[in-house]
């Protein structure tokens, strides 16, 4: 063998080595302290999901009794609509009946259709006040979810960005 074919075999073994201790290298088992980061941030990053997606459910459920609420008021705001029509047309009908000179017993009848809209009326406002102090509670409930989710959204994010980070962490270590 000439000593040109020894020098090509030697650069090859050794360019071999190289390979093998680079591939060696880099299936280097990570220490358990790296495995317990990461698998700490793991834990916190489905924590945070699972309080997402919680805070978004609460949200929801929220904004539905917001919207059953709001129905509930616009019914209650056609009713008084309703009450104030017929408290008009009781009051005409009364004015009619005293111009026209109708009797003490009409007219007495006409002042009780008119006491019983103004009651009506009563009643119906009494509800949709407390529809809106309802729907009230209820945007300041979807208010808070919301703000809520923000928090989770951002813890999500650090946890996501730390494992990341542990990962890249580890990966550098193995090239070491």
């Amino acid at each position: 063998m000439s000593t040109r074919s020894k020098l090509g075999i030697a650069s090859i073994a050794f360019g071999s080595l190289l390979c093998l201790g680079q591939s060696m290298a880099a299936q280097q088992p990570t220490t358990p302290a790296d495995q317990t980061d990461l698998h700490k941030d793991r834990v916190d990053r489905n924590k945070d999901a699972r309080d997402l997606r919680k805070d978004r459910r609460d949200r929801n459920g929220d904004k539905r009794d917001l919207t059953k609420d709001r129905r509930d008021r616009n019914t209650d705001q056609r009713d008084i609509n309703g009450d104030r029509r017929s408290l008009t047309e009781a009051e005409k009908q009364y004015q009619a009946d005293k111009k026209s000179g109708a009797s003490a017993a009409q007219l007495a009848k006409d002042r009780q259709s008119i006491r019983s809209q103004r009651t009506d009326i009563h009643a119906d406002r009494k509800d949709r006040n407390v529809d809106q102090r309802d729907i009230n509670h209820d945007r300041h409930d979807v208010h808070t979810d919301q703000k809520d989710i923000n928090h989770d959204r951002r813890d999500l994010h650090h946890d996501r960005k730390d494992i990341r980070r542990d990962k890249k962490h580890i990966a550098k270590k193995g090239r070491n």
